[in-house]
């Protein structure tokens, strides 16, 4: 970390990016008192992303605040929530929860399936079956926004919700900071 930061002569270019989930309680906690680790920007992932250990541990919380820790996870088209929201309201209605971006795309997953499924007659068809998928995902505009597929088979546009911890009182609370539109290219900041 000193050899990066020596290297590009300062903090300002050098983060740690910590991919993993809990753990990241006891991680900064180890950090807090390190003068180096203590001086760089930290990103999480949708596994620290919203995660109630670090919101509710003060030392590791104060921490995150100290090194602008930011995490992204998937997020939904706030602009679509006319699209979404009543699926959404309908799945909480039966769980109980209120469902993320991901669950809204498990939803979108199904449908794909099952139009695809539906296009082929059913089984026996894996080659149909197939493409049928890459045509259905292709179509959809769903709960979780458009389902079209790239290349590489993943889906090709999904937005990110990026928060971070402010201090509340004497607690945390995970604020949400900026929205990635992959449709669009663009990163919004909230304020």
């Amino acid at each position: 970390m000193q050899e990066a930061i020596a290297e590009r002569g300062g903090t300002d270019d050098v983060a740690v990016a910590h991919a993993g989930f809990d753990e990241v309680v006891d991680i900064f906690k180890a950090a807090t008192g390190d003068p180096v680790l203590s001086s760089v920007r930290w990103y999480g992932t949708d596994g620290t992303a919203l995660t109630e250990p670090l919101r509710t541990d003060a030392t590791a919380a104060a921490f995150a605040r100290q090194v602008s820790f930011w995490a992204p996870i998937p997020g939904v088209d706030r602009e679509a929530s006319d699209r979404w929201q009543p699926i959404a309201d309908r799945i909480a209605a039966k769980t109980g929860t209120q469902p993320d971006a991901f669950g809204l795309a498990v939803y979108d997953a199904v449908w794909v399936t099952a139009q695809a499924y539906l296009a082929v007659g059913g089984r026996g068809h894996a080659a149909a079956l197939k493409s049928a998928f890459v045509t259905a995902a292709n179509t959809l505009y769903g709960a979780s926004g458009w389902t079209a597929l790239n290349a590489a088979g993943d889906r090709r546009f999904g937005d990110f919700d990026f928060f971070d911890l402010s201090q509340s009182g004497e607690g945390y609370a995970w604020t949400l900071r900026a929205q990635y539109d992959t449709q669009r290219g663009v990163l919004t900041r909230v304020p």
